[in-house]
């Protein structure tokens, strides 16, 4: 498998079938996944994290794997996401912060909202409107989003928070077949 070098210059990385069963069994033990759940792939099979995550994994616990096949571009994702209606959800900083800072954000901002979400017991309630909207546009059946590849931005974060969004941040590279570390939302 080649990685893009982040610890050094590209190479190509020598993995053996217990690095990557190791990950696919820590997955299956810590993401719970049924037979007959449904997943959208949308990283590169040639990335470790795409080939572990997107696929080895779900197809081990039963899992039904899409593949997205086109740019995720907002509104390819956004069919996809309802149409599949994944329950876990495996993607990079830049694709939530799109979606928070474009539609999110700017709701949250508009001087009403911001006087309501001021107020103690009303913002939870607008929280949770609030999550629960974002969740049915994740396609209404998300246990958790995994965030990796880079570092979220604070102010989005502090929103995911905010409005309970359940996800969590993975850290890995390729030369660790791809996982070193995780924890549960």
């Amino acid at each position: 498998n080649y990685t893009s070098g982040t610890t050094s210059s590209p190479k190509g990385v020598m993995l053996t079938s217990r690095n990557i069963s190791s990950n696919i069994e820590f997955g299956l033990n810590r993401i719970p996944v049924q037979e007959g759940d449904t997943l959208m792939s949308m990283l590169p099979m040639a990335h470790m994290y795409g080939m572990a995550f997107e696929f080895l994994y779900p197809l081990s616990g039963g899992a039904h794997v899409y593949f997205l096949g086109k740019t995720p571009t907002p509104t390819v994702l956004m069919q996809a996401l309802a149409d599949i209606k994944p329950y876990l959800f495996i993607t990079v900083p830049l694709v939530l912060e799109k979606i928070f800072k474009n539609k999110v954000m700017p709701t949250l901002q508009k001087p009403a909202l911001k006087i309501l979400t001021a107020i103690p017991g009303v913002n939870k309630l607008i929280y949770a409107k609030v999550r629960k909207q974002l969740l049915n546009v994740f396609g209404g059946n998300i246990q958790s989003i995994v965030i990796g590849g880079a570092a979220i931005s604070r102010p989005v974060e502090v929103v995911m928070r905010k409005v309970g969004l359940p996800y969590t941040v993975g850290y890995g590279m390729t030369e660790c077949a791809p996982l070193i570390g995780y924890e549960p939302w």
